[in-house]
């Protein structure tokens, strides 16, 4: 049986050495390719592991630029802002959030016009369209609604321009409200001094012409004068230089008094009370004037020396000056009140520099005041007043009391806080 025959032993030894020779050349082959595959292998691995060094130092400068990229962002003094279409805020920088006074994470969402000063919103309205509609960037100026003053607006200069899209608004918001500020007290201040200059050369020249005057008249009566004439003569000489020298210190002080830069400390105002009662003393003592301090002054942040020719002026103002009609010693009172943020100060006494007169007017520089030798002022006084106290952020005016004395208030900024 063929069965058989191949089940024979010789037949099933052939076969096993067949195998057995197979075997062994599939070994033998395996064994040459093995360490050309393990050499592969390693090679590959080391192409991996290169790849991998490669796209972790990808990783790390991609890190790296989203870190600084972040950080430009977030801490930019520049407000930036991402706004839909509705003028919704998508996204916001830490100077942005600042700007509208809120947290970074509360804002999200919230409408950009709400912000907005609320005579503005039509006209953002309108930019906020005109910028969605192309792909040109606009720029313009807003108002802001101030989230540490509600009544003064900050102005911001915005830039902005839509994305590729069209669906989102990139802003840029500048806070200039203190350039504006700048630049309109800069204009003020170039009218305020246009305005000096011809009252002070109108009031110059009166007295310049009152001195020659004088001169001419005295070498045509020289002749044949009574003794002590000319005493008289060079009384009325000295008056009028008087004058002169009196105008020329207060147009110094007017000039110093809107000078920039000057750095601010502490000032007691009850120790610089009590210096200048000592300076004063000559001024009381003539006039019996009687000066009282209601309470304790203040300690505020400012410029002692202009805060002393402050106070100097407007006490001497209470003194000099007197209602028509009044009799008895001159009686100031300065005084002072707590308010937000600092303090408000009042002089009251005295009323012959105001009385009859707009109260806004009192203060305006070209208002020079005729000489009168019982009156020795320029009329410069007040207006160095309002520059000192405008160089202090603050603000001053007058009011009548009751007995038609004036009464001079000027606030002043707090001390900040650590």
């Amino acid at each position: 049986m063929a069965t058989t025959s191949d089940s024979s032993p010789p037949e099933l030894r052939r076969r096993t050495q067949r195998r057995v020779r197979g075997r062994r050349h599939d070994d033998m082959s395996q064994d040459i390719d093995a360490p050309r595959l393990l050499h592969e292998l390693r090679v590959h691995q080391i192409e991996l592991e290169m790849q991998n060094d490669e796209l972790r130092q990808a990783q790390s400068l991609a890190e790296t630029a989203l870190d600084s990229y972040t950080e430009l962002y977030d801490f930019a003094p520049v407000g930036y802002f991402t706004l839909d279409r509705d003028g919704a805020i998508h996204q916001l920088n830490l100077a942005g959030a600042a700007l509208l006074g809120g947290e970074r994470g509360t804002l999200v969402g919230k409408r950009f016009g709400q912000f907005v000063a609320v005579g503005d919103r039509a006209d953002f309205n309108t930019f906020l369209a005109r910028t969605l509609g192309d792909r040109n960037q606009y720029s313009r100026e807003f108002r802001l609604l101030n989230p540490q003053d509600a009544d003064r607006s900050l102005v911001v200069r915005m830039e902005a321009a839509s994305d590729l899209a069209g669906r989102r608004l990139k802003v840029a918001a500048l806070d200039i409200t203190e350039r504006k500020r700048a630049v309109e007290e800069l204009v003020q201040s170039n009218v305020e001094l246009r305005q000096l200059a011809v009252a002070a050369a109108r009031d110059l020249e009166s007295p310049l012409s009152s001195i020659q005057a004088l001169v001419d008249q005295l070498q045509e009566e020289a002749a044949g004068q009574p003794e002590g004439w000319l005493e008289a003569w060079a009384g009325r000489m000295a008056q009028q230089a008087e004058r002169i020298q009196a105008l020329i210190q207060d147009l110094r002080a007017y000039s110093r008094s809107g000078a920039r830069g000057r750095s601010f400390a502490r000032v007691d105002m009850a120790d610089l009370m009590a210096e200048l009662l000592t300076s004063l003393q000559p001024l009381i003592s003539g006039t019996g004037a009687v000066i009282t301090v209601d309470g304790a002054l203040p300690i505020v942040m400012g410029d002692r020396m202009q805060l002393a020719h402050l106070l100097r002026n407007l006490i001497g103002n209470g003194i000099r000056h007197r209602a028509p009609g009044r009799t008895g010693p001159p009686r100031i009172r300065i005084s002072s009140q707590r308010r937000p943020g600092g303090w408000t100060i009042a002089v009251q006494g005295g009323g012959l520099a105001t009385v009859g007169e707009p109260l806004l007017d009192v203060f305006q520089q070209s208002r020079l005041l005729p000489f009168q030798p019982a009156y020795p002022a320029t009329g410069l006084g007040l207006a160095v007043c309002r520059r000192i106290v405008q160089g202090h952020g603050g603000r001053i005016w007058v009011e009548w009391d009751s007995d038609r004395d004036s009464v001079f208030r000027f606030t002043l900024p707090d001390i900040p806080g650590p």
